[in-house]
């Protein structure tokens, strides 16, 4: 379906005044009951005068016998044409709520945020703070520092007041997206926020007081330097959310009397148009065709909002049934608030802006080694996926003797060849019966659970690599379950280390899930996307090779230009946003970007670029949605997908840079 895609690229609020009317052809029923009763009668008033007689009498003087007249003939009865039947189609739409406290209610139902619950206050502590990324400026907050600004901003990261421990990260892209953290314990009462660009430097950073308690608590919707405070939680019944998640349910139903075919099921939101038929959808007599899409709405900003849903069964070239077509609409709002402004109203983009989108990316050539260690890192980044330690999945060349600059990694070694890289895993390390579950299946996993992770060298364990929280589950932002264990001294990691998943903090009583112990440096294999247990390596960086990941910068190259047989001469562009999505789910977050069109037209031909990270070898969708004004003066909407390749093309000759190994 197109728009379990679109649904990542949140294009600007929209508003639309949506209507409903219904459509229901009455059927035409031919009572034969009443004609063969008419025809009844009639043959009776014939009858019975063909054998009327006269009172009894003398008889008069005989003349000659008249020719009888002749009886009419019994009459045939005409019967009327059955008209065909007619096509009745039924159209519903609903709108429900997914936030867990509010789960199922209707979206119209759903509660305000009240003026006591604006301001983040909670008896004991706060349990989970939620934000708005919204790139801004630190714009005179106290303790705020620009340097140079979030314009370029790709991670954000929150520490403990003082502390080098990590606590919480999370990649950043452009446009709004919801930060959370937090879970079952309480939350430092202080934190400080450092905002990144890709080179990891600082960008803008902010002390925050966490504690909600008294007057010092955040104000929903008030901005803190780049980020806008959209929730909080005092427990799990007190949840104060201005972002809810929600889902639109519709249904398209067959009521007549012959089966049917739907050429078009539309529904219009305030993120943009969904389209769920690609190709016409068989719907026998009785039968029918249900689908949902979930998006977010904001209950703190007085927001209106509105949604049309459009059905239909008419063949667009026999144009056979016609008319054939259902609607219903809905709309929902929630009250101004003095601490928001409210949108202005927009309304939808009804037609096709028929522009052709041609992506081209250009692909860099890799070179060798590009995701293996080559020098022992300082940084290394990993995401965790609770999983027992059968889960080690550790690809290596066909045989080990084989070039790995261009050998095909497609061996996955055995438990037994595990010691020979080094790497040991062992669950319940404490035998305590403890039992680690498995989450690799997204089916299995838990909206939100919190963790607790101890990265430390194995000589030496007072020496903390990194030891914090990480939040795992279905509800949780993405990032939120990775953590980098680093050197305190930014030089260079032991030869081993120790990774270790607890329920909680160790500290307070956290119990022991798994240990690994694995070689991190480079004498042995150590490649990205190697899985030890619950732990999947995605990055590392060494002072002379510096990151080492597994993208590569690409260049996109976006042309745009109007279909020969449109109905149109030139479209003047307004929008165009783009979401470039990896086929490996999970291995990388959506990347996002956004452009204004403002005063471009087309024709000629526009080309823009766009620079995103790649995996060689991984293939992407792109998926471009476009909004503009056709030269008649309707507004236009376009959804477009591609997809696209990097192969990788290594060096010819090369082979591992040994000489740079620190073993």
């Amino acid at each position: 379906m197109k728009f379990s895609l679109f649904l990542t690229a949140f294009a600007a609020l929209q508003q639309c005044q949506a209507r409903k009317t219904g459509r229901r052809a009455q059927q035409i029923v031919n009572d034969e009951t009443l004609e063969d009763t008419g025809f009844f009668m009639s043959f009776v008033r014939i009858t019975s005068n063909s054998f009327e007689t006269a009172p009894t009498k003398t008889p008069p003087t005989p003349e000659p016998t008249p020719e009888p007249s002749p009886v009419p003939p019994t009459p045939t009865p005409t019967l009327m044409p059955i008209p065909p039947p007619v096509c009745v189609i039924d159209v519903e739409l609903n709108c429900t709520s997914l936030e867990p406290d509010l789960l199922g209610i209707p979206c119209s139902d759903i509660p305000p945020i009240d003026s006591q619950q604006q301001v983040c206050s909670c008896p004991e502590c706060v349990k989970e703070i939620k934000f708005t990324f919204t790139g801004n400026r630190c714009d005179g907050l106290e303790g705020c520092f620009d340097t140079p600004g979030p314009a370029n901003a790709t991670a954000i990261k929150f520490y403990q007041c003082d502390s080098s421990n990590m606590a919480f990260s999370q990649p950043l892209f452009q446009g709004d997206i919801v930060l959370s953290f937090g879970g079952i314990a309480c939350l430092p009462a202080c934190m400080d926020v450092e905002i990144v660009n890709a080179a990891d430097d600082v960008v803008q950073s902010f002390r925050l007081d966490t504690s909600c308690i008294g007057d010092r608590g955040f104000v929903l919707q008030s901005s803190y330097g780049a980020l806008s405070f959209s929730g909080y939680s005092c427990d799990d019944d007190d949840v104060n959310n201005c972002i809810l998640p929600v889902s639109y349910d519709l249904e398209a139903c067959n009521e007549g009397l012959t089966d049917e075919f739907l050429y078009d099921l539309l529904l219009y939101v305030d993120v943009g148009v969904a389209d769920f038929v690609e190709s016409p959808i068989s719907l026998p007599a009785g039968s029918c065709f249900d689908a949902s899409i979930n998006t977010l709405i904001d209950r703190c900003s007085g927001s209106t909002y509105s949604a049309f849903l459009f059905a239909n069964f008419t063949n667009p070239i026999t144009n056979e049934p016609s008319p054939c077509e259902g609607e219903d609409s809905l709309q929902f709002s929630f009250p101004n608030s003095s601490l928001a402004p409210t949108p202005s109203p927009t309304v939808y983009a009804t037609s096709d802006c028929q522009i052709d989108i041609l992506v081209e990316p250009v692909c860099p050539i890799v070179n060798c080694e590009w995701n293996r260690c080559i020098e022992r890192p300082f940084r290394m980044e990993f995401r965790v996926i609770p999983a027992p330690c059968s889960a080690t999945t550790l690809r290596r060349c066909p045989t080990p003797y084989d070039n790995t600059c261009t050998c095909e990694r497609n061996r996955t070694l055995s438990p037994e060849e595990w010691p020979g890289q080094k790497v040991f895993c062992i669950d319940d390390p404490d035998g305590l019966d403890l039992t680690i579950r498995d989450y690799r299946e997204v089916d299995a996993r838990p909206e939100r659970e919190t963790f607790w992770v101890v990265m430390t060298p194995e000589k030496d364990p007072s020496v903390i690599y990194y030891s914090g929280p990480i939040e795992f589950g279905t509800e949780v932002a993405p990032g939120g379950n990775g953590f980098n264990g680093t050197d305190p001294n930014l030089q260079r990691v032991e030869s081993n280390s120790y990774l270790r998943l607890y329920t909680a903090d160790p500290a307070t009583g956290g119990e022991q899930l798994q240990e690994v112990l694995f070689h991190s440096s480079c004498s042995e294999e150590l490649w990205l996307f190697d899985i030890y247990g619950s732990f999947q390596l995605v990055e590392f960086e060494a002072i002379d090779s510096g990151i080492i990941g597994s993208f590569q910068n690409v260049e996109l190259f976006f042309e745009l230009e109007i279909t020969p047989d449109a109905a149109f001469d030139s479209v003047e562009l307004d929008s165009m946003s783009i979401v470039l999505l990896s086929e490996n789910e999970g291995e990388a977050d959506p990347q996002i970007e956004e452009f204004d069109f403002e005063g471009e037209s087309i024709p000629p031909p526009l080309i823009v670029d766009w620079q995103v990270a790649l995996t060689p070898e991984v293939e992407y969708l792109v998926v471009t949605t476009i909004g503009g004004t056709l030269s008649n003066g309707e507004t236009c909407y376009d959804v477009s997908e591609q997809r696209i390749f990097c192969p990788r093309v290594i060096i010819p000759g090369e082979l591992p840079p040994s000489d740079r190994r620190m073993l």
